[in-house]
């Protein structure tokens, strides 16, 4: 996993970002967000920000301007495909996960097991699965065609798809 995105993980819980009401939805100032990043791009990966939604908002940057996004392009109408059923069942999960990239699924680990915290601190951040869905669907998944109408028509199902697989992965150790 790049290291990158342990730094800002750790930076946002460090910060108490894990807590904070409207994690990922409310912005940073963009020199900060600069600042970070110009820090980061020469080696420094020692995050002393103050506020969460600094790292918080380097995290949703780097994951959106990835030159693919988590799920590869070729998977992109399985992970629709998925997302159209009724029901997403653990084993469709488990099955989709099988086809992506080793380097991939850890960094969909790690942000799922963040996403999962955050979740379960909803009634001190307001920020539920979908919330977290709707910021991270963009770095997950993305349109291959180039069809407005069609992009703005999967968008739903591009959230449902996230919910599910930020929910359900990674999955839980039976002991």
């Amino acid at each position: 996993v790049p290291a990158i995105v342990l730094v800002l993980i750790s930076a946002i819980e460090r910060t108490g970002g894990f807590q904070a009401e409207g994690i990922f939805r409310i912005s940073a100032a963009k020199k900060d967000l600069d600042r970070l990043k110009t820090q980061i791009d020469q080696g420094n990966y020692e995050v002393n920000e103050k506020s969460p939604h600094v790292a918080a908002g380097l995290l949703k940057l780097w994951i959106r301007h990835l030159a693919e996004p988590l799920i590869p392009s070729a998977l992109y109408y399985d992970a629709l495909k998925m997302a159209k059923q009724p029901e997403i069942t653990k084993d469709d999960i488990i099955e989709f996960v099988a086809k992506i990239p080793a380097l991939n699924k850890g960094v969909i680990c790690h942000l799922s097991s963040m996403a999962q915290e955050i979740v379960r601190l909803e009634a001190a951040n307001r920020m539920n699965m979908n919330n977290l869905a709707i910021v991270f669907a963009p770095g997950m998944l993305q349109d291959p065609g180039d069809d407005p109408q069609a992009m703005l028509a999967n968008s739903k199902y591009e959230i449902r798809f996230t919910v599910e697989l930020l929910t359900h992965f990674p999955l839980p150790i039976a002991n």
